[in-house]
């Protein structure tokens, strides 16, 4: 596995290239997107906004991708502090941001990414490592975030977690018409964890097809 060292205020961290080609920067040499300031009140990116547009006329996904602030914008400006005693930093909660971390919370997530898929990581951290995925979905990056996203599900069983996975995934198949992932995903294991009205479109997909071990045959 290659890595890459990340060099933020004179502290490195070692990530691993196929994460860190996913990740954002919002200042520095690696800047590339708008990040979410302590002000903003939309934590950013997401499905969510997906979900609102889809389908539309309106909807154009390089103006989605290009002008929306992105929460898990890394800010190498911001102080972070190191900390031996990661296990007593406070978490962060829900819905976290980047810049809206503390100094100690925003070493804690770079360390983090240094081993993105331990078990007993703080799933704050995995959903702000999340956001960047689900951004480069609709980007050229869209295999590799989904083949690293599939790998996070295997490891957090969170119910919230794998439901707001399984969203990301079905809508971007189809909206890249992918019928392959399409009826994978209706295959998995993760099959309940989609919502009605997202099934009501994959019954509307022209090449739909039931699964065969799925439950749709026993619905009203």
């Amino acid at each position: 596995m290659d890595f890459k060292q990340l060099t933020i205020q004179g502290i490195h961290f070692n990530i691993s290239t196929d994460i860190f080609d996913q990740l954002y920067f919002a200042d520095g040499p690696y800047k590339n997107c708008k990040g979410v300031t302590e002000n903003d009140d939309t934590i950013g990116f997401s499905i969510d906004i997906v979900k609102k547009r889809f389908f539309k006329p309106s909807f154009k996904i390089s103006e989605l991708v290009d002008n929306a602030k992105e929460p898990s914008g890394i800010y190498t400006e911001l102080p972070i502090m190191v900390r031996n005693d990661l296990e007593n930093i406070e978490s962060p909660g829900y819905f976290p941001t980047y810049s809206k971390l503390t100094p100690s919370q925003r070493y804690a997530y770079l360390k983090y990414l240094e081993n993105p898929f331990s078990p007993d990581a703080n799933l704050s951290y995995v959903y702000l490592l999340f956001y960047g995925l689900e951004r480069n979905l609709f980007t050229e990056k869209y295999e590799d975030a989904i083949n690293i996203i599939k790998k996070l599900m295997s490891i957090y069983k969170k119910d919230s977690f794998i439901s707001h996975s399984i969203t990301s995934l079905v809508y971007i198949a189809l909206f890249r018409n992918d019928e392959q992932k399409i009826l994978e995903y209706l295959n998995s294991n993760y099959y309940e964890y989609i919502s009605e009205d997202l099934l009501y479109y994959c019954f509307d997909y022209s090449a739909w097809k039931a699964p065969s071990n799925s439950n749709l045959s026993n619905s009203n």
